[in-house]
């Protein structure tokens, strides 16, 4: 009498299955979380650079054309002002801080007159004055800084850039004659957006 073969799998190789199966599925998750992380990184590397470019591009060009730029102002507990006055208006750079879901985060709006323009949106900030607008010890020369958090580190942005009214001014007052140290600066980023430094 013959007997008849056995097709169905034993205990054994049902575990060995099993945990051959478990082994390519946390090789799987690992690599695709993995994936994620790294694309998530590169997103906040771009969107950083990006709100770099925007802050440097529109920066540079209101504080050439001021007369004065005013000091901080405090709007209320969680936002604060800097305004630049020009010779026919003003434009008020307004940042807004917040905390989500546990991450501070700040938004940075230019404002002339009934328009606004949102520059910055949900960056994430490692204190409460992400956005900075400082003279420096050359009269019209200002320091722009912007700090922000990136794959969990704290990194901070600079650049210095000039009013050609004041200089212009100062220049005609003075015959002509410069001081060469602020002649030496231009309205360009002196840190380069491709190398921005960490604290």
């Amino acid at each position: 009498m013959k007997k008849r073969g056995n097709s169905g799998f034993t205990l054994m190789e049902l575990i060995i299955a099993i945990t051959i199966f478990s082994i390519v599925i946390a090789i799987g998750y690992k690599i695709i979380s993995g994936i994620s992380i790294y694309t998530n990184n590169q997103k906040n590397i771009t969107l950083n650079m990006s709100s770099a470019n925007l802050i440097n591009q529109y920066l540079t060009k209101d504080i050439e054309q001021s007369k004065s730029i005013g000091d901080k102002e405090t709007i209320n507990n969680i936002s604060y002002k800097y305004t630049i006055f020009k010779e026919n208006t003003t434009i008020d750079y307004i940042v807004e801080n917040h905390t989500k879901k546990n991450k501070d985060t700040y938004n940075l709006t230019r404002k002339e007159g009934s328009s606004e323009i949102l520059i910055v949106d949900g960056q994430q900030r490692y204190d409460d004055n992400p956005f900075l607008i400082n003279e420096t010890k050359n009269k019209g020369v200002y320091e722009v800084i912007v700090n922000y958090k990136e794959n969990k580190v704290n990194k901070k942005y600079s650049f210095h850039t000039s009013t050609r009214l004041t200089l212009d001014l100062d220049s005609n007052d003075d015959n002509g004659n410069m001081d060469n140290e602020v002649n030496t600066l231009d309205s360009s980023s002196d840190t380069d957006i491709s190398n921005i430094k960490e604290n």
